[in-house]
């Protein structure tokens, strides 16, 4: 009998060694930090594409996880003021692009059409891992075909490849050469900007 006993015994502490040992972690787990969930959302920029925006089509009217707000722009130009409409796409209340219709809304029938895409977020990146703060060599290293540019009509430094169909917007802070401002557009090198210089800007038009 005194056997029987001690071996219930010990089944006994090994079930509530088991018990304690299980509840611990499961208070542990409950502890642990869980991490937040991150919908999926296209930011890859291809041809004329940033994510599910495409310049050349209508400003979509909704985009999962996304909020697209429309706003009229009241700018000055040459003495003259104008309006312009701009769609932001926002994420959580993080600015990534700017969409400017090309036909600004003048049919109140047809959908405005995306004519311009501006990102604004180093989250979109192009298949070579290429976007905002991008180094100007980094750049070059993944497009060797690139194309260095200024055109005095927008004030724009640009860095380009025919991969994509974008304009990879420089800061005019970084360049160091000297440029034509009669010609619309001056042709540069590597040489005119700073070494750490970086895409501050996309364009896709």
């Amino acid at each position: 009998i005194a056997i029987l006993l001690s071996c219930n015994q010990n089944k006994t502490n090994a079930d509530d060694s088991r018990d304690r040992r299980a509840e611990r972690e499961e208070q542990l787990l409950q502890q642990k930090p869980q991490k937040p969930f991150e919908p999926s959302i296209n930011y890859r920029i291809s041809g004329n594409n940033a994510g599910d925006f495409k310049a050349g089509t209508p400003v979509p009217p909704y985009v999962s996880h996304l909020s697209i707000r429309k706003e009229k722009h009241t700018e000055t130009a040459e003495g003259e003021t104008f309006e312009t409409t701009v769609y932001t796409v926002s994420f959580k209340g993080k600015e990534l692009l700017q969409l400017l219709p090309e036909n600004d809304g003048k049919s109140e029938n047809s959908p405005d059409m995306i004519g311009e895409i501006a990102v604004l977020s180093e989250r979109f990146k192009t298949d070579k891992g290429v976007g905002i703060n991008t180094a100007l060599d980094d750049f070059i290293n993944a497009y060797p075909d690139y194309k260095l540019w200024y055109t005095y009509v927008s004030g724009m430094y640009v860095v380009e490849t025919p991969e994509v169909q974008a304009q990879f917007i420089l800061s005019e802070d970084d360049f160091t050469g000297t440029v034509n401002p009669t010609s619309d557009m001056t042709v540069l090198k590597r040489s005119d900007f700073k070494k750490d210089a970086k895409i501050v800007k996309i364009r896709i038009i």
